[in-house]
């Protein structure tokens, strides 16, 4: 039988005489690649990928230190720390550290991560109520952002004071139209990054049949919301001025400052003061008094007085005052003597007076004559 030659002692040995420089090299560098296949695992291009491949470990970077420190101050009447409110911090993928107390005196809480990692940062003061000493202190959640860029100390502050709340515009007026709308916006303005809830009542608004609003006298603010839109609806012939005003405090029961506003006619009410002999009997002369006005809505009053004289201006007993509505009159009674003079006083609600003297014997019987014509 013809034995391989690859498996002949004889051969194997002639080859290594012969051959010997060559075998040492092919076994080193078998030994050598197969080190580096067998222990390090790549995902390098051209490496094979498997247990162990051809890359080199990298090194794990050193964790960065520091310290963040959140302070919350009220700064009304002055600023003052305010010690044992909660707070926690997200870092720049959401996870959470805290909550920390604000801590007595100082009004910080401390927080050490162990690895101040690079990017914004989160404070987060959640809604709470806070006593401290003779205050209590009401807040609604706030956030505050806070860019950390390497190691130190970094420190961030919640604050709030002077919050006020007002409407706009502060001056106005209605119109005669029927329904007239008269539009208001009621706003709160915080100062700080502390958001403070505040309770809001809207006053001086008319509380009688024919208006209403578009939204409750009762405002709640913060939390983001820090207008209210308000239509007063007012349907009938309102002529007085509206003062509205706003009662306003935060929910520890603290006052906000608050700035009210003032809605008035935009039209001229003219009124004219008549009067008219009706008859003669009895001793007794007999006329009567009556107010014309444009305004005709029945709930306008005017007050008139008079009085009775021979002399001119009159100066005798003064009469009233009475009152009347557009349209309306008033009886005058005298006894005859000499055609005396009459004068009538007319004030109108907003201020202002017709004065209007007439002698009596040149009124003609049941025609009124204009004793004055004014506005208001």
């Amino acid at each position: 039988m013809r034995r391989n030659k690859f498996t002949n002692r004889k051969f194997w040995g002639v080859l290594m005489k012969k051959n010997y420089w060559l075998v040492s090299i092919i076994l080193f560098l078998g030994t050598v690649s197969t080190y580096y296949m067998g222990c390090n695992k790549t995902d390098h291009p051209y490496g094979v990928y498997a247990p162990n491949g051809l890359d080199v470990p990298s090194m794990t970077p050193t964790p960065q230190s520091g310290a963040i420190e959140i302070y919350v101050s009220d700064n009304v009447p002055v600023p003052s720390a305010i010690q044992g409110v909660s707070i926690y911090l997200l870092d720049p993928s959401g996870n959470t550290f805290g909550a920390n107390t604000t801590q007595p005196v100082v009004g910080y809480a401390a927080f050490n991560p162990s690895n101040l990692v690079n990017g914004v940062w989160t404070a987060i003061v959640p809604a709470q109520s806070v006593t401290n000493g003779a205050n209590k202190f009401t807040f609604w959640r706030s956030t505050l952002p806070l860019t950390i860029a390497g190691a130190g100390q970094y420190a961030a502050t919640f604050s709030t004071g002077g919050n006020s709340v007002a409407i706009s515009p502060v001056s106005q007026t209605m119109s005669t139209g029927l329904p007239d709308f008269i539009p208001i916006t009621v706003s709160y303005s915080e100062n700080g990054s502390l958001d403070v809830p505040v309770s809001v009542t809207l006053q001086g608004y008319p509380n009688i049949p024919g208006f209403s609003l578009t939204n409750p006298q009762n405002i709640i603010f913060g939390g983001g919301v820090n207008f209210a839109a308000i239509t007063i609806v007012k349907n009938t012939c309102y002529y007085q001025t509206i003062p509205l005003s706003l009662t306003a405090s935060d929910f520890s029961g603290n006052s906000v400052m608050q700035t009210g506003a003032s809605i008035v006619k935009g039209w001229p009410i003219p009124v004219t003061l008549l009067m008219d002999k009706t008859s003669i009997g009895g001793g007794q002369e007999y006329c009567s008094i009556e107010v014309a006005s444009s305004l005709d809505c029945g709930n306008v009053l005017y007050s008139i007085s008079y009085q009775i004289g021979g002399l001119d201006p009159p100066g005798g007993t003064v009469h009233g005052p009475v009152s009347l509505a557009g349209g309306q009159s008033v009886a005058v009674t005298y006894t005859a003597a000499g055609d005396p003079y009459i004068r009538a006083v007319l004030n109108y609600p907003a201020g202002g007076q017709i004065v209007g003297d007439i002698q009596m014997q040149y009124l003609s019987f049941g025609t009124y004559s204009n004793m004055g014509t004014s506005s208001y």
